[in-house]
């Protein structure tokens, strides 16, 4: 396995100083062999992690140096993904126009080389931009796009993501049974898929939607924390809301309050 595919894997684990102290020796050889394309991508990796940390302006000028690069060696798989990047900055800076040109040149890029899962993820990206913004109807078209392509590949868990969004914004907009019905198949592929963390915020979603009789949503909820690394905030936020749903007096209000005694 090469320093660069580590360091990805320690990023990806959340140990973000290995993974950059890897990158870093992976860029030393890279430069010493003149190995372009290689250098690039590392660069977009360092970026990635600056801009998870706030470091926008730092992971600006590393993304900009790996779009050089990458130009310059004729990466455009690379070129597309660092596009993408800069883009999702911008539109947090308020950058509008100039987030969504870089979109649309990613998705050319994207649809020039075949690449189906990577213009999923960008329209996928583009749709939450518009949600943002406050347009609705532009950002489910963008989204049903996305599932389309993600259902061709067989991208499970980005299905859910992007159904789980939707279902988000159907049912702010007051088309509550519409959102039942995708929050329903987003539990359902999530939990064929065993991603517990991701199911754990379905059920609540679906509860929620569900109103008060969402309660035993809830318990499920709560009854998979018990067995996955659920982060603790969001434990007591999941107690909390059984807690509200919950009759006075009855028993699983006790036993609410012994577990999160517990937890504590």
């Amino acid at each position: 396995m090469t320093l660069h595919e580590m360091g990805r894997l320690h990023a990806d684990r959340g140990q973000e100083d290995k993974a950059l102290r890897l990158f870093q020796d992976s860029l030393e050889i890279k430069e010493s062999t003149g190995d372009i394309q290689g250098k690039a991508a590392t660069l977009h990796e360092v970026a990635r992690i600056s801009a998870r940390h706030g470091r926008t302006e730092e992971a600006l000028k590393l993304f900009g140096e790996s779009l050089k690069l990458s130009e310059a060696g004729v990466d455009v798989k690379i070129k597309a993904s660092t596009l993408h990047e800069i883009a999702g900055i911008f539109a947090l800076q308020g950058r509008l126009d100039e987030a969504m040109g870089l979109f649309q040149e990613t998705l050319s890029i994207e649809q020039s080389l075949g690449d189906i899962q990577g213009k999923a993820q960008t329209l996928h990206s583009m749709a939450h931009f518009n949600a943002d913004q406050g347009r609705i109807d532009d950002a489910l078209k963008l989204y049903g796009e996305s599932l389309e392509l993600k259902e061709a590949v067989g991208d499970i868990q980005g299905k859910a993501a992007t159904l789980n969004n939707m279902a988000l914004l159907v049912f702010q907009a007051g088309r509550i049974d519409e959102a039942k019905s995708l929050f329903q198949e987003t539990v359902a592929i999530l939990a064929q898929c065993h991603a517990w963390n991701d199911l754990v915020k379905a059920l609540c979603n679906l509860s929620h939607a569900e109103g008060g009789h969402g309660i035993s949503l809830l318990a499920q909820a709560a009854w998979l924390m018990l067995r996955v690394a659920v982060p603790l905030p969001n434990c007591f936020g999941i107690i909390a809301a059984l807690f509200n749903q919950t009759p006075p007096g009855d028993a699983l209000e006790a036993l609410l309050a012994a577990w999160a005694a517990h937890r504590l």
